[in-house]
């Protein structure tokens, strides 16, 4: 129960974690707004930073359930979770898909399969050893699937968050979303970046010495300095608007991933510092 216990004390980053797979702008703070009082919320945030919230909350107070009494995590709880997270969007949540769709950002298009086939993916799976790698990867194998019309990112990271409460072994942690966000589509066009993918998420979950927000703008701060740069020079050779150089700078607003990239380049440092915080 270790696991367990450390989940409750960390269920509302795991929360905003999971509904922020869909890239809608929620912060921790956020989260803990609207659980607080959805009736409240409804003015102040969009149905669907709320609805995702939720979804994803009552999935993980499922989870807890299961856990708690012991039961199996299978593939009845891995269409349940998607009952909980899609229930808002789709009248189909929980079943499998049967149509084509795509995903934005890749051109990859995961292929329709019949009802059976899903399950046989989850009953191969549930049959190999239970290791944080091996859950890992089929985390990942499933956002590819796209096993249901919609939430599949958030179900697949629900379920194997499951089972690794299950097993007592380190939740996945997407405390990098735009990061993980870039990788992903990677994957999906290629399955040979499944390994660096794995390897990060792994890292990054197991990470405990996370740089402060401060400790960041002061590095970035540095190189600019070390690059002998003006902000004026820096906006000309990356094409990015000065006053927002300024803010970034100053810690009052992310970069974007293609921002980030600019920076990284011109000023000669690992991009993903941005999103290491």
């Amino acid at each position: 129960m270790d696991k367990l216990k450390q989940f409750r004390k960390i269920l509302i980053s795991v929360v905003t974690e999971g509904a922020e797979l869909e890239g809608i702008g929620l912060t921790l703070a956020k989260t803990k707004e609207i659980l607080t009082s959805i009736e409240k919320a409804k003015d102040k945030y969009s149905w669907r930073q709320i609805e995702s919230v939720d979804g994803v909350f009552d999935a993980y107070k499922y989870v807890e359930s299961l856990i708690i009494t012991g039961k199996n995590i299978d593939i009845t709880v891995f269409k349940k979770i998607n009952e909980c997270v899609d229930s808002y969007e789709s009248s189909n949540a929980g079943h499998w898909r049967t149509e084509q769709k795509s995903i934005g950002g890749t051109k990859y298009r995961p292929p329709v399969l019949k009802g059976n086939e899903y399950a046989s993916i989850i009953e191969v799976f549930l049959k190999t050893e239970m290791t944080l790698h091996n859950i890992t990867k089929t985390f990942l194998k499933l956002c590819k699937t796209q096993c249901f019309d919609d939430g599949n990112k958030r179900t697949s990271l629900i379920f194997a968050n499951a089972l690794l409460l299950k097993h007592n072994l380190p939740l996945i942690r997407i405390v990098n979303n735009p990061l993980f966000k870039v990788r992903l589509v990677e994957y999906y066009d290629d399955d040979a970046n499944i390994d660096s993918l794995i390897e990060y998420l792994i890292t990054s979950s197991r990470q405990e010495n996370i740089p402060t927000e401060n400790e960041l703008i002061l590095t970035i701060n540095a190189y600019l300095n070390k690059s002998g740069l003006t902000k004026y020079q820096l906006s000309k050779q990356t094409g990015v608007d000065r006053s927002y150089l300024t803010k970034i700078f100053n810690g009052k607003r992310e970069p974007s991933v293609v921002v980030a990239k600019k920076l990284g380049s011109v000023l000669n440092f690992n991009w993903e510092i941005f999103f290491e915080i």
